[in-house]
């Protein structure tokens, strides 16, 4: 959306969530590109199910489900995957939203190894296993992988890292927020920077850091270290975000 509206372009987006980015982010991250979005002149149909595509030789409107249509010439459907495991089934292979793996990527026949997107995996720091749909993940299982086949050490696991640009705004996160149980920000959306960082038992567990390329880092490395920190010392922008890391690191 943020490409098409920088080249002129009328822009639409039908989201079947309440917010934007619900999936992956805190209503107050959503809030933020909700708002840079509908200032740069993007609509929004939110709580919307897109129901059929209209036209004859071309499209000219989606029809949504509660009988409204969105005009219009160009359709970008961007609405995920489903893994296919019909091979890693057929083969006996335990499946649960994906091929089931250890944390070596080894699947329920510990000679037959599975990576990337279809694999389903433990998650650091998480107790649970999920299934990741990034380039650190395929990256990683992949290197994982290669370790346990050649009979070495596998490779220090990283905290899950994703990004997303839009317009002159950079989201990146490290870790997986779900499970929190406490939110704290830092700094401010009206200055179009600042970091929302989610915590779970005192420890940093998740960032989403917008424009704050020091908050990702040094988050990313808290939580791989499965770092306690004090929400107050999180919230103070007095001091450097190096510094707040390093004490909680003791280094």
């Amino acid at each position: 959306a943020a490409v098409m509206r920088s080249l002129g372009l009328e822009v639409t987006v039908i989201e079947a969530a309440q917010r934007p980015l619900a999936r992956v982010t805190s209503p107050e991250v959503s809030a933020f590109f909700l708002e840079r979005h509908t200032a740069e002149g993007v609509r929004f149909a939110l709580a919307a199910q897109g129901a059929v595509i209209k036209g004859d030789s071309r499209v000219r409107a989606v029809g949504l489900a509660d009988g409204t249509d969105v005009p219009g010439d160009l359709v970008v459907a961007g609405i995920g995957i489903n893994p296919d495991c019909a091979l890693a089934e057929a083969a006996g292979l335990t499946i649960e939203d994906g091929v089931m793996v250890d944390g070596a990527m080894r699947t329920s026949d510990p000679s037959v190894y599975a990576v990337g997107d279809c694999a389903r995996r433990p998650m650091m720091r998480a107790g649970r296993s999920a299934r990741l749909e990034s380039v650190h993940n395929a990256l990683e299982t992949a290197k994982i992988a290669a370790a346990g086949i050649m009979g070495v050490a596998p490779p220090p696991l990283e905290a899950p890292w994703f990004w997303s640009d839009q317009y002159d705004v950079k989201l990146q996160i490290a870790g997986l927020l779900h499970g929190h149980d406490q939110a704290v920000m830092r700094g401010d959306p009206a200055s179009g920077s600042f970091a929302m960082m989610y915590l779970q038992e005192g420890r940093l567990v998740a960032v989403d850091a917008v424009n704050r390329p020091a908050e990702y880092l040094g988050g990313k490395r808290l939580i791989e270290h499965a770092a306690t920190v004090a929400p107050a010392d999180l919230m103070d922008q007095t001091r450097p975000f190096k510094d707040i890391m390093n004490q909680a690191l003791g280094v």
